[in-house]
């Protein structure tokens, strides 16, 4: 029974890698797209969100529920035309 667990979960691990290394037509374009390439400024920015949360019941030795709620926000300006 353990070996059998140990080949699945390193299927399993080969399996997942295998999706990272795909790249799909809609992700080709997105990676040459360089944005507003005319006036020499490529802008962007990445917003994430993350909630979580912990609860303990019927636990004996304690601990304390919890809830989380975590944010990023960043933006970037580059300047690239020519050679500056």
């Amino acid at each position: 029974m353990k070996n059998k667990v140990t080949v699945l979960v390193f299927s399993l691990f080969g399996f997942i890698q295998m999706l990272y290394g795909q790249v799909t037509e809609a992700e080709s374009k997105l990676r040459s797209n360089d944005g507003d390439t005319s006036s020499g400024w490529k802008k962007g920015a990445i917003i994430g969100l993350s909630l979580s949360q912990a609860s303990f019941t019927n636990w004996s030795s304690g601990g304390q529920n919890s809830f989380s709620v975590n944010g990023l926000f960043s933006v970037y300006v580059n300047y690239k035309k020519g050679k500056t």
